[in-house]
């Protein structure tokens, strides 16, 4: 028995030794993919990775033109002093309104008599 089981080793052995592949072993990969995107929209100006390679969290790897986001800054900068300066000052309206009242009374009073 002891005999029988040692030649069975042997030959299981060097029929594994007779493989024409260069590889042991078989199977499927999976990759997780991940998509990126960047905080901001504009011209790509640099970026500096590789395939394959590892990033660590809030690590910068290229720079986007800032340019198109500044002038976006700017017009909505301009668009809310705009609109401060047409709320703020009240008074010409309230004096404008007060002055039809007067004169929509005055041909009020005109009218009854």
């Amino acid at each position: 028995m002891k005999k029988t089981t040692t030649i069975l080793t042997l030959v299981f052995f060097i029929s594994c030794n007779n493989s024409k592949n260069d590889f042991d072993a078989t199977g499927t990969f999976e990759a997780v993919e991940t998509i990126i995107s960047a905080e901001a929209n504009g011209k790509i100006l640099e970026f500096n990775v590789e395939e394959g390679q590892q990033l660590s969290k809030d690590s910068m790897v290229g720079y986007i033109d800032p340019v198109n986001i500044g002038l976006q800054k700017e017009q909505v900068i301009s668009s809310i002093t705009s609109l401060q300066s047409k709320t703020q000052d009240v008074a010409p309206q309230v004096k404008l309104l007060q002055s039809q009242l007067t004169v929509q009374k005055s041909q009020l009073q005109n009218l009854q008599h």
